[in-house]
């Protein structure tokens, strides 16, 4: 599936759950679709991916072309879809920041 029709699908998709905030851990976080997790951030990979961790495991997220939100140890949520290739990766959407700070993410992801 490319990432053009990926997200496609997800606009879709997430009116739904997945902007109910209600968030899984990553362990228990679906093999593909829209998600939400919380947890902190572990390490910044590069300019547009950092690794979410919780007590059951990490994440890579990928928050598309824009600059880093997030620094290393940060609390974050983040709501977005897991792309259905290996390896597991969370392409997000929007990022809930501490203080409620809410971070729109993703665009083109092509």
């Amino acid at each position: 599936m490319t990432r053009v029709m990926f997200f496609a699908a997800l606009a879709t998709g997430l009116a739904g759950a997945a902007l109910a905030r209600d968030s899984l851990s990553i362990a228990d976080a679906p093999t593909s679709g829209p998600v939400t997790l919380s947890g902190s951030v572990d390490r910044i990979v590069d300019e547009d991916t950092f690794v979410l961790a919780d007590a059951s495991g990490t994440i890579p997220v990928y928050i598309g072309p824009h600059a880093m939100p997030v620094t290393v140890d940060m609390a974050v949520t983040v709501t977005g879809a897991i792309d259905d290739d290996l390896p597991r990766e969370l392409y997000a959407n929007q990022l809930v920041l501490p203080g409620d700070r809410v971070i729109e993410v993703g665009g083109a992801y092509d």
